[in-house]
């Protein structure tokens, strides 16, 4: 994994709750009760990157790395969801935003 190629600008976007979702974009996530969203009774986070909108939800935590020789690629980076078997996205939550922002990035192998 030491070959890991990773593009960010580290410039904190604004988490949109569900109910900020703008309807056209609410039909790409039609597994989330959209009604429930509104209503307030359920809740979903999302974020647009690169023109992309991500839910935050989709992207898995990070598993601890196993200590080894090599260094963790991914080491201060929260979540990692791949879009084929050499790439995907980064999130990074920022703490000092109360959470409420994330620093993207794209990783390459």
């Amino acid at each position: 994994m030491s070959d890991v190629t990773i593009i960010t600008n580290n410039v904190p976007r604004e988490v949109i709750e569900g109910w900020g979702v703008p309807a056209s974009v609410r039909e790409r996530f039609d597994y989330i009760n959209w009604d429930a969203v509104d209503r307030g009774e359920d809740s979903a986070s999302f974020v647009c990157y690169r023109g992309e909108w991500h839910d935050l939800g989709d992207i898995p935590a990070r598993t601890p790395h196993v200590p080894t020789d090599e260094p963790d690629p991914f080491e201060g980076w929260d979540g990692l969801a791949s879009d084929s078997f050499f790439s995907g996205v980064l999130v990074r939550y920022v703490p000092e935003d109360d959470y409420e922002t994330v620093v993207m990035g794209r990783f390459y192998c």
